[in-house]
């Protein structure tokens, strides 16, 4: 057991410190880490869809805060849709350390494991990320999430004293190493009212609008002094933002990885295997690690979260299907429901079960168990395989190709794409297809509103 718990610490610390082993095979780590950009670039279309959910499992870890429930998504809805002005953005929340990462931290750590070696496919991700709104959308919800959760503390700290604060915000607090006296020393410097002080700490700067309310800034309890105690405290609050940020809105810490990888290093055999394993499930990895135990603590009143999550997840199946030229599904439908449910990833693998049978009817225990890559694989070999002995491949082996295609699902061209190209060729190549997926949205009470018909021409 010691051992193995040095191997963990000697794993965590190399990692932390970014002294890594070279790999003993850096072109199959070159092909990993190609096979990984291309699955972002050609699936990860109505990522930014799909992150919609974010919302509710920010608004879950509000509450556990203290936060109402009703107001912690409201708040979340309100401040991800208005956003901030960009001198705000700039000037303001750059305090609370959310909202200024680069595209890697937002488009590929958070559904993949380990850094992406520079090329024309890692800029092709900088691209494809920015142009999908994935990293806005991010950066928006992240400094949301941190705006609510300063307030909050601010709110707390002008109301309550150490002993009198309640017990689930001591242990919120406690993750962070925030005791009594740190939180006298928030009390008394911490508290920042936006309209009096930051126009000092902007220096002269302009911004459109400073709003008047109070926040905790982890730099304000440095102002005047800066004692070994002060600056202890400014850090443990620079760390609650940064973290609590990543897992609101979730993206897979050390800790996630470090499970993940099973100590394995990223450029090892086994280690690029489990990169491949585990591509697009660490956000549920960490959720697991993170919010469940908090939904836990919270009891009860955590499934109180049930139906507003539903009604969110229900919202970004919605926004797909408009986007695929689809109507609505029936929200009565135990399906809808189940699918709504496993958009927010709270249910491990019970998304991928719904979404198959909803796209395939059917599921395939392999494909579920192996995840993306597999899938991609079988589905090459497949298709390989049915060229070489002369089956009639061609509907296969274009679907396979769209699949792969970079670019080739962003959510506000799918429509359009299937339209004129895609449907088209399908039905080329497969005769009564249209008819075919007609029925098949027809059994889910759904009908294309824009999409292609072969009586046209």
């Amino acid at each position: 057991k010691a051992k193995g718990d040095t191997e963990k610490m000697d794993w965590v610390f190399n990692h932390l410190i970014g002294d890594l082993p070279e790999s003993s095979f850096p072109k199959l780590q070159s092909l990993v880490n190609s096979i990984l950009n291309l699955n972002i670039i050609s699936k990860l279309g109505f990522a930014p869809l799909t992150a919609m959910n974010d919302i509710g499992v920010a608004a879950v870890h509000l509450s556990y805060q203290g936060v109402p429930l009703l107001k912690s998504y409201s708040r979340m809805i309100m401040e991800t849709v208005k956003g901030q002005s960009k001198e705000m953005m700039e000037d303001i929340f750059r305090f609370l350390h959310s909202g200024t990462d680069g595209v890697f931290s937002f488009g590929m750590g958070r559904y993949q494991i380990g850094d992406s070696q520079p090329g024309a496919f890692t800029n092709m991700v900088d691209t494809f990320v920015n142009a999908t709104g994935l990293v806005q959308l991010t950066n928006r919800m992240r400094t949301a999430y941190s705006k609510i959760t300063s307030m909050h503390m601010a709110d707390m700290a002008s109301q309550h004293s150490w002993t009198s604060l309640p017990s689930r915000y001591k242990e919120f607090l406690g993750v962070y190493g925030i005791d009594g006296n740190d939180w006298k020393v928030i009390r008394e410097k911490g508290l920042v009212s936006m309209d009096e002080h930051l126009p000092e700490m902007l220096q002269g700067k302009k911004v459109e609008r400073i709003p008047r309310e109070q926040y905790v800034v982890p730099e304000s309890v440095l102002r005047g002094e800066s004692s070994v105690h002060l600056k202890s405290v400014s850090q443990k609050l620079s760390r609650l933002y940064y973290n609590e940020a990543r897992t609101a809105i979730p993206e897979a810490g050390l800790k996630a990885k470090e499970l993940m990888m099973l100590k394995q290093y990223e450029g090892s055999a086994a280690g690029l295997a489990l990169r491949l394993f585990w591509q697009f499930r660490t956000p549920t990895v960490h959720m697991m690690q993170t919010m469940f135990p908090r939904m836990r603590t919270m009891g009860p009143t955590a499934l109180m979260h049930t139906l507003p999550l539903t009604g969110i997840g229900y919202a970004s199946l919605t926004a797909k299907d408009f986007f695929r030229g689809r109507t609505p599904r029936d929200p009565t439908d135990p399906q809808t429901f189940l699918l709504s449910v496993g958009q927010t990833g709270f249910f491990f693998g019970m998304s991928d079960i719904v979404a198959r049978i909803n796209s395939h009817g059917a599921v395939n225990l392999d494909e579920l168990v192996g995840g993306t890559n597999y899938t991609m694989f079988k589905d090459f070999s497949e298709v390989s395989g049915g060229m070489l002995t002369g089956d009639k491949t061609a509907f296969k082996a274009y679907n396979f190709l769209k699949s792969i295609t970079p670019f080739g699902n962003v959510w506000y061209g799918e429509a359009a794409m299937n339209y004129f190209v895609h449907d088209r060729f399908r039905e080329l190549w497969n005769p009564g297809f249209s008819q075919q997926q007609n029925a098949f949205l027809a059994s889910k009470g759904q009908k294309k509103f824009f999409g292609y018909q072969p009586d046209e021409v």
